[in-house]
């Protein structure tokens, strides 16, 4: 199934995690990944870790529309997410939630002529 044919609500989060963390929290990513894939309105759920500063991580959530992000929080496991992480993160750097519309990439587009 084309999935770029309807609109997905996507979420990108960016977390800075404590040195002395960064294997505890990669190993707690990768357990929610598994278990938030299998959420009813969820795509996928990608974790990743940054190449240039291994202590920073991104998650990129993709859902079938912003009901599929409602179903995931209220996933029991997301009650105790926050609390878990939380206290591991580098203090002054707050997770970073950013929501997003996917654009639909299917058909082919002309972008006007440049006139600036």
């Amino acid at each position: 199934k084309d999935r770029r044919r309807r609109m997905v609500f996507s979420v990108v989060v960016h977390i800075t995690v404590k040195p002395e963390h960064v294997e505890t929290i990669r190993l707690k990513l990768i357990e929610a990944s598994t278990i938030y894939k299998a959420d009813q309105g969820t795509i996928d759920w990608f974790v990743m870790q940054s190449t240039e500063k291994e202590n920073e991580f991104a998650i990129y959530e993709r859902y079938e529309n912003e009901e599929g992000f409602k179903i995931h929080i209220a996933n029991p496991y997301y009650a105790q997410f926050g609390p878990y992480v939380v206290p591991l993160l580098v203090e002054g750097h707050p997770i970073k939630v950013l929501k997003y519309n996917e654009l639909d990439t299917s058909k082919t587009v002309v972008p006007p002529e440049k006139t600036w």
